[in-house]
């Protein structure tokens, strides 16, 4: 049966380090079933750093369905650009503005020890580079641009009806 794992915030230094290849896949078979229960229903993506451990997995909720991410690499990105706000579960009751490429090829390998390549767009490739960053030991803050797009949660769901049209 999965544990809850506890999720690390801002400050805890496991955050800045960069994450370790996995070699022994049987060995992180129980952290990544932990980290896929641990996943909260508001988050998209987890990385093993967020839960103390400095390896390079995440998991992510795509399509609702939770996928696990083992020794992924980024091995193409668009040329494009698209901003969006993006929060973590890390660094809780904030959004900040982040310019990302609109897709990116990821290459990983699956718990099963299964080599597989994708692409993933929009939505889902900002998930992907929010969670590789992680294995790198950055934090979305430090690519929050402008400085001044950071807003707490509820300020931005404020802003948001605000300006949505009356019906």
């Amino acid at each position: 049966m999965a544990n809850l794992l506890e999720i690390v915030t801002i400050g805890n230094p496991v955050l800045k380090n960069t994450s370790e290849e996995v070699v022994d896949f049987n060995s992180v078979k129980e952290l990544c079933e932990d980290m896929i229960e641990s996943l909260p229903s508001n988050g998209v993506g987890l990385a093993a750093p967020q839960v103390g451990q400095n390896l390079k997995i995440f998991v992510a909720k795509l399509n609702d369905v939770k996928r696990v991410f083992i020794n992924p690499k980024i091995l193409e990105k668009s040329d494009e650009f698209i901003d969006g706000y993006e929060g973590c579960l890390s660094i809780p009751g904030y959004l900040g503005k982040v310019k990302r490429h609109n897709w990116v090829k990821l290459g990983y390998y699956t718990l099963e020890k299964e080599y597989k390549e994708e692409v993933f767009e929009n939505f889902q490739a900002r998930i992907m580079q929010h969670e590789y960053d992680h294995l790198d030991g950055i934090v979305y803050l430090e690519k929050v641009s402008p400085i001044n797009s950071l807003s707490t949660e509820e300020s931005f769901v404020k802003y948001i009806k605000k300006s949505q049209p009356k019906t």
